[in-house]
């Protein structure tokens, strides 16, 4: 493979992967990148120094031609393990270990330790033979057990060691498993149906993963994109106009276990393009991934949904055993998407990502030039902690993140073309792309930046956090990179190869070494590891003199001055009291659980009655008790209190202000006995607890407390009836409860109006003046089975039928069993005059009785069943009646419905039909139905077997048909308006084969040249050799040496023609029966025996010969062909000439 060609394979394989993973720019436009831009946060002005440690390391890949890196990770034991695929043909080394592709581009895997040392390199190897086979890899994972996994897609035969994989599917996903010392133990394929022919695809069924995680268990789950039918479902899409549709693809996510064992695979679908942009598997072995798309999208039975003309980060969460448990949405108008996810010990997710324009996560994003950067934190229930964009003027893309539990810190690596800075940090562009890592507080505050570059294209792919605290960054350049201020040592290549460098992470400032970073720490100069900080302001309690930022200092003292309500101030208004928020003064704020009494008398807010008793500041001093408070209400007795007894009445309102008492009702504050709230002086029952109030009895027992005592109460326990005048069960108060709706009658209804008369007791009421069926009321009053007429044809809606019992529950009527056929009505929600059936009143357009969706002819009243199905109704007495009721036919002129082979709409003749009743004398022919005469051609002219003579029965085939032939060699006879110039036979009683000179006319040699007659001499044109199939015209004059011939010639003949009139005559005596024998001895053609058929005509017009010569006799090299040859020309059929020819031949072929 030439280099043009490697490099150009290698482009494409990271436009797809890039592609899949982003929906912004693949390819970075080179731009103007003089100008800096700030980081989103303005209050991070803060000066920070970066700790390098000295054990920094780099590595570079080596290689004649182009390798590409995608993914970096660590394991458990600070292991660095990247992949990536390498051009075909080429040999790329790490250190000591080296790996040869075949000339195929192939996936890598690398393993080395903490300290850059390579270990061994393995490689996917495409078996396939063909030039479509192909393999690339998306991502890796490694397991806490240190085992590692891979995944990605591949086309045709591939082998992972001995391990081999055949695809099904246009592309199909493979996942792998590598033993920690790089031997491959499995792998799996995801497969589809569809298959590539070598020039198209033939059908669409790709499904290609593009992430990868493990958990816990060191199980394994990938995620990516399908379409067709696949392992992960069927999306729909498939081929459009023989090219592939890529509006449309649906997420999928699989589980493996650690051994291989498929364990689940699920999906998720909305409209666009979906793709699974980044997974991870939280503490709890969920996994989340991250993906985007239009409109809304489904995961299970959790819809995420997006605005009008938005195309959000779509975030959800699947569990363990593949059931969606939660999906997010992010908002905005501009495009966006998640490259990586981590998540922390809380399962608290952190996520790096790019977007353009405006997006909301959480908090309102705006790109400061073409795509920015962004990460973000979001809690494990969906809400959003912080984000932050990191962006210039040009393109900056976040790829990746890691959450560093140690430090708090959130770790962002990026490509950018930008220049950024903020407070002493800073970074200007140095060329294309440069690797950029910038780290954030818990609060999303930026930290510390630190990059690596050159002024050609370094770009960053991935970032992996090693347990030990070291930070690995790794991606590809293409000339040299250098690592910033690590003592990492630079790289340098020829082609586009990997980059991994290892570096420390962040340190900062501890003034007070209380673990806490400077800029992190509310007391930097006071130890404050728990940065408890009760007012939220920018002093924590240790350095803070007002804790609660209450206005009272923690020595005053302030009785509530940590771990308090904040955010007020302590005050007192003397003139409004309630006005204040501190009322005695001790710090503790009133209103709130922290200060239960507000005036500190002793008696807690809810049980005193004056919250708030006067004072002489500062602080009040008089506590409430039994001298001074007598009744303990909390109001001070000499000034306050304005209810002596206690008793909830004001002395100026209490009726009996001297007695404690209870009541409300009639008189206040006085003894109520029987605790019903009626003082006893008013209570008309006062022993007896009640809440009677009308018809002049108070307090007496009400059950329904309608007011109404029960002695009274028509109703004892129904509050809105107490009155039933006509005493029929139904209550007088229209708005209570089973209202009677005719007072002044007693009845029995109870369905459209209740207490009303009903004369056949079905509980529906009579029709009256002011009440009709409209209404409600019985539309049969006189018959107890019916009461509804929805419809209002005069059928009740009621049925008796029991097969109706599964019709709709909103139907009008209900089953009654005694109901007759008659009296029930088929279609309740329209009126109609049906009968016929057993269907009643169902719509009948015609009036015919029959119901319409049964009426075969719903607007012919004649007409109603059509058994055959032809149009036709099989009422024969009706319009359109079908002759042939129960075969389908299509006549339609001498009789309708019956078959009608040819179509030309004259029925076939059977049995009962012949072609006197009208009957197709030709079914087969739809050009001709009648034959007046019966001589077989028919009466339509202009066809190819139009009889010629209509009214006249003949066999005539070759001039006219079906015209009078008496000699029946074809030829019709002359008539007045066909005579023998038109080509009539000019010998109509003599069998002829003549055609030149006259048609019709004996010929004996067959040259088409009629033999002399009595009639017809050579100057008419006669044949003078009528032997001789090859000459004709006058005979030679006659001489002496030639008499001799002649006379044996015209011996011969003479006898020839003897014997032919006997025969003949003895035809004529035989009713025109003729034999071949016969037609032999006469030295005539034989017609066979076949059907007469139309032949082409010829007008001959008679013409003067030529003077013939005496001629030699000559040899002649086939007789029998030239004759054959003859009558072809003259336009007979093959089998007649071919018959006639072996009449004088008879050794004659064809």
């Amino acid at each position: 493979m030439s280099t043009t060609k490697l490099i150009n394979s290698v482009a494409i394989i990271l436009t797809i992967f890039t592609l899949l993973t982003m929906s912004f720019h693949s390819v970075m436009d080179n731009r103007d990148l003089e100008e800096s831009s700030i980081l989103d946060d303005s209050n991070s002005s803060i000066d920070y120094f970066v700790s390098k440690n000295s054990n920094d390391w780099s590595s570079s890949v080596s290689a004649a031609n182009p390798v590409v890196l995608t993914s970096v990770e660590s394991s458990n034991n600070n292991e660095v393990i990247v992949a990536g695929i390498m051009s075909g043909s080429t040999t790329m080394s790490l250190g000591s270990q080296s790996i040869t592709s075949s000339q195929n581009i192939e996936p890598w895997i690398a393993k080395g330790d903490a300290n850059g040392n390579w270990q061994w390199i393995q490689k996917v190897t495409v078996t396939g033979t063909s030039s479509f086979a192909e393999v690339d890899i998306a991502d890796i994972s490694v397991a806490p057990n240190g085992d590692i996994f891979a995944t990605g897609r591949f086309y045709e035969s591939i082998s992972f060691g001995s391990i081999s994989l055949t695809s099904t599917g246009y592309f199909d996903t493979w996942v792998a498993k590598l033993s920690s010392n790089g031997q491959w133990v499995w792998a799996e394929a995801l497969r589809g149906n569809g298959d590539y022919d070598g020039t198209l695809v033939t059908s669409i069924d790709w499904i290609q993963s593009t992430s990868i995680t493990t958990d816990s268990n060191n199980a394994v789950t990938i995620g990516g994109f399908f379409l067709g039918n696949t392992d992960a479902g069927n999306s729909g899409d498939g081929i459009n106009g023989n090219q592939l549709d890529l509006n449309d693809a649906e997420i999928f996510v699989a589980k493996y276990s650690n051994s291989g064992f498929s364990e689940w695979i699920d999906d998720a679908r909305g409209q666009g393009f979906q793709v699974v942009n980044s997974m991870v598997a939280d503490n709890s072995n969920n996994v989340w991934i991250s993906t985007t798309f239009e409109v809304s999208m489904t995961f299970g039975s959790v819809t995420a949904n997006a605005g009008i003309n938005e195309v959000p980060i779509g975030l959800a969460k699947i569990s363990s055993s593949g059931i969606w448990q939660s999906a997010y949405a992010t908002s905005g108008s501009g495009n966006s998407l998640v490259t990586g996810i981590d998540v922390d010990s809380q399962n608290n997710l952190y996520m790096s990502g790019s977007f353009s324009g405006s997006v909301t996560i959480g908090t309102q994003l705006n790109s400061a030039g073409e795509d920015d950067a962004f990460v973000a934190s979001m809690s494990s229930n969906g809400a959003w902690q912080w984000a932050k964009s990191v962006g210039g003027s040009s393109y900056d893309t976040g790829s990746a993140v890691q959450y560093d539990e140690a430090t708090g810190y959130t770790i962002l690596g990026l490509s950018s073309q930008s220049s950024l800075s903020f407070g002493s940090q800073s970074f200007s562009t140095r060329g294309f792309n440069d690797s950029v890592v910038v780290t954030f507080n818990s609060n999303g505050n930026e930290v510390a930046l630190f990059d690596a570059g050159s002024s050609t294209n370094d770009q960053l792919s991935d970032i992996a956090l090693m347990p030990n605290g070291a930070l690995l960054v790794a991606g590809n350049y293409n000339s040299t990179i250098d690592f910033g201020s690590s003592n990492a040592p630079s790289q340098s290549t020829s082609v586009l190869v990997p980059y991994i460098w290892l570096t420390t992470t962040i340190a900062v400032l501890d003034a007070d070494s209380d673990g806490v970073a400077d800029e992190d720490d509310n007391c930097p100069n006071t130890p404050n590891p728990g940065q408890e900080n009760t007012d939220l302001d920018s002093e924590g309690d240790a350095c803070d003199s007002d804790d609660d930022n209450d206005g009272i200092t923690d020595n005053f003292p302030d009785n509530c001055p940590r771990n308090s309500q904040t955010g007020w101030t302590s005050t007192r208004d003397f003139n409004n009291p309630s006005n204040s928020t501190d009322w005695d003064n001790d710090g503790c704020k009133d209103n709130h659980p922290e200060d239960n009494d507000d005036d500190n008398d002793g008696i807690l807010d809810v049980n005193d009655n004056c919250p708030r008793t006067s004072y002489n500041p500062p602080r009040p001093t008089w506590i409430s008790d039994s001298i001074t408070d007598m009744d303990g209400d909390g109001c001070r007795d000499s000034d306050e209190d304005l209810n002596d007894d206690g008793d909830a009445f004001d002395d100026s309102f209490d009726d009996c202000p001297t007695y404690y008492g209870t009541s409300t009702q009639g008189e206040q504050g006085c003894a109520d006995s029987d605790g019903d709230t009626w003082s006893d002086d008013t209570d008309t029952c006062p022993l007896q607890f009640g809440n009677s109030s009308a018809n002049g009895k108070i307090g007496c027992l009400d059950n329904d407390g309608d007011g109404w005592a029960n002695v009274d109460d028509a109703f004892d326990f129904e509050p809105s009836q107490w009155l039933d005048s006509d005493g029929d069960g139904f209550g007088d108060n229209q708005e209570g409860v089973n209202a009677d709706d005719c007072i002044d009658t007693s009845g029995d209804s109870i369905f459209d109006r209740q207490g009303c008369y009903d004369y056949d007791e079905d509980g529906y009421s009579d029709p009256d003046n002011f009440w009709d069926s409209g209404n409600g009321a019985d539309a049969f009053p006189q018959n107890p089975l019916q009461w509804s007429d929805f419809d209002g044809d005069g059928l009740g809606d009621n049925w008796g039928n029991s097969t109706w019992l599964d019709r709709p529950e909103n139907w009008p009527g209900e089953y009654v069993e005694s109901i007759n056929l008659n009296e029930q009505d088929a279609c309740p929600f329209q009126a109609g005059s049906s009968n016929q059936q057993g269907v009643y009143g169902c719509p009948d357009f015609d009036g015919d009785g029959w119901y319409d969706n049964m009426d075969g002819f719903v607007q012919e009243a004649s007409q109603w069943l059509d058994s055959d199905g032809d149009g036709f109704g099989d009422n024969l007495d009706g319009f359109n009646g079908d002759y042939c009721p129960n075969i389908a036919g299509n006549s339609n002129q001498d009789r309708n419905g019956c078959i009608d082979s040819d179509g030309d709409g004259y029925s076939n003749i059977d049995e009962f039909w012949t072609k006197y009743s009208g009957g197709d004398v030709f079914p087969n022919d739809s050009s001709q139905w009648a034959d007046s005469d019966g001589d077989g051609y028919g009466d339509n002219p202009g066809t190819p077997i139009s009889d010629d003579c209509i009214d006249v029965a003949g066999d005539s085939t070759i001039d006219r048909l079906g015209c009078s032939d008496f000699d029946s060699d074809g030829y019709s006879d002359p008539t007045a308006n066909w005579n023998i110039s038109m080509g009539a036979d000019a010998c109509s009683s003599v069998i002829g084969n003549s055609t030149v000179d006259r048609f019709g006319c004996y010929d004996s040699d067959g040259d088409g040249h009629s033999n002399k007659d009595d009639n017809w001499g050579y100057s008419d044109g006669a044949d003078g050799y009528p032997d001789d199939p090859t000459r004709w015209g006058p005979p030679p004059s006659a001489d002496g040496s030639s008499f001799g011939t002649i006379a044996i010639a015209g011996g011969g003949v003479l006898i020839l023609i003897i014997i032919g009139s006997l025969f003949f005559l003895r035809g004529r005596n035989s009713n025109k029966q003729y034999n071949t024998m016969q037609m032999n001895q006469m030295g005539q053609q034989n017609y066979p025996m076949v059907q007469q058929q139309p032949v082409q005509q010829h007008n001959y017009a008679a013409v003067a010969q030529n003077q013939s010569y005496p001629q030699q006799p000559v040899a002649q090299a086939d007789p029998a062909r030239e004759y054959y040859q003859n009558l072809v020309n003259q336009g007979y059929p093959h089998e007649h000439a071919v018959a006639y020819t072996q009449q004088y031949f008879p050794g004659f072929m064809g």
